[in-house]
């Protein structure tokens, strides 16, 4: 799989220190998946992923300390990452309401395209 911005979780990881070893996990697991559907991304993940609207994965990342929601074109093996943040974030948005996105500013993430920074 590829997943879109790397950059993303690299920033965060800088900015969370004590998530940069358990999102770095993640990026290797994902990069070397190639799941054709939900059930090969929870034969890896388990319990730790729920899924809901459009093709979103809800996964939990150190523990239950944050949260990534990405969402997974199959076909293309692509995961695209709609958010990532602590867990009382999450909690103020709902991935399950169609077009959800996170609202991020391109400062905080300067190496992401005007594409993504509007996702």
């Amino acid at each position: 799989m590829r997943v879109i911005e790397r950059s993303v979780l690299l920033k965060f990881g800088e900015d969370h220190p004590q998530a940069r070893g358990p999102l770095d996990h993640w990026y290797h697991i994902v990069k070397e998946g190639k799941w054709q559907g939900p059930m090969g991304v929870r034969r890896i993940f388990g319990n730790t992923v729920d899924f809901v609207a459009s093709n979103r994965a809800v996964l939990n990342v150190k523990g239950n300390d944050y949260r990534l929601i990405a969402e997974i074109n199959y076909r293309r093996q692509v995961v695209f990452i709609r958010f990532l943040g602590a867990h009382a974030e999450y909690g103020k948005r709902s991935p399950r309401v169609e077009g959800w996105r996170p609202k991020r500013e391109k400062k905080d993430y300067p190496q992401m395209t005007q594409m993504h920074a509007d996702c």
